[in-house]
């Protein structure tokens, strides 16, 4: 009740990448995939946006479902969406702790701390991934625990659920690509303790439902739009940009990431070797500077913690 409150008193506008991916899923809901061949904006060298940021993809395809259904006149629809999906994580989390503690008094300290976590109402006025995914992957998880818990001969049938959701998770926000790591880590360990080694199959599963319904959609876009998105900005970019200063704070975005892959006339493989370079240059810092590297991160750690999504 709150969630919603707080958004129709709002009613928050999307801005910066939110408002950029919100109505690229308004204009493909409307057949216009224009956003696909050029972004008409200096900062990003007219190039489009999509071409250096193709996991955004998994986001505009959630938020093009809604606005098909609903209509493209308001992104109100996918804040209401955000409220669902906070409830839906306060649930889950409810259902995760009395499961695995079993206990009254805990599942009623996990109530009441969550309903003192006003910082997440506040945040689903961000038209963005972020509450979607993780709640997805938060309902992804009470399915791994209850198959590990299960003693029902059918009880693989509950991994097509967690697999699902880790899907739709790291469709609407590719961050949460860690949360299936942790959830394989955990199956992994469960194997080998329990000795059950068919249920590796079970791990593999996961995973390529997971990671494949993410590029199914890039590649359902690019056939769309007739247009070839290329990989995209990647990870070692990324690892190059966390590792440098920032206006920010030590290691938060600086388009480092985004000017050297321009740079690199979008070639992934010429960007990271820009990266890698730079990376083995900042290496080289820190060994040299000690101090400075103990400021740098210590920073970077402390900033990370206080950020409140």
């Amino acid at each position: 009740t709150l969630g919603f409150i707080w958004i129709f008193m709002v009613e928050s506008i999307p801005a910066a990448d939110s408002g950029t991916v919100t109505q690229t899923a308004m204009e493909v809901a409307k057949g216009n995939y224009n956003s696909f061949i050029t972004s008409n904006n200096e900062f990003y060298n007219n190039v489009s946006y999509y071409q250096l940021y193709p996991f955004q993809l998994g986001y505009v395809f959630i938020c093009e479902i809604f606005y098909r259904i609903f209509g493209t006149d308001s992104s109100m629809i996918m804040q209401v969406v955000n409220v669902l999906a906070l409830t839906a994580l306060y649930m889950a989390i409810i259902k995760i702790s009395k499961m695995i503690f079993n206990s009254k008094a805990v599942t009623f300290i996990t109530i009441f701390m969550l309903a003192g976590c006003v910082q997440a109402i506040f945040f689903t006025t961000f038209v963005y991934g972020n509450l979607i995914g993780i709640a997805s992957a938060m309902w992804g998880c009470y399915f791994i625990i209850k198959f590990m818990q299960s003693e029902k001969k059918n009880r693989y049938l509950l991994f097509i659920p967690a697999s699902l959701l880790m899907a739709l998770s790291i469709i609407a926000k590719y961050n949460n690509m860690i949360w299936l790591v942790a959830v394989c880590i955990g199956l992994i360990i469960y194997v080998i303790r329990s000795k059950k080694w068919l249920y590796l199959v079970s791990v593999a599963f996961v995973c390529l439902i997971a990671v494949g319904s993410f590029n199914l959609i890039i590649y359902s876009y690019e056939s769309r739009s007739g247009v070839k998105l290329g990989d995209g900005v990647s990870q070692t970019l990324y690892l190059d940009a966390g590792l440098n200063e920032s206006g920010m704070a030590p290691g938060w975005y600086n388009d480092l990431s985004k000017s050297n892959y321009l740079t690199a006339n979008c070639n992934t493989e010429e960007a990271n070797k820009i990266a890698k370079e730079d990376i083995e240059l900042r290496k080289a810092k820190f060994k040299s500077d000690p101090a400075y590297t103990r400021d740098f991160f210590s920073k970077k750690v402390l900033s990370q913690w206080n950020e409140p999504s």
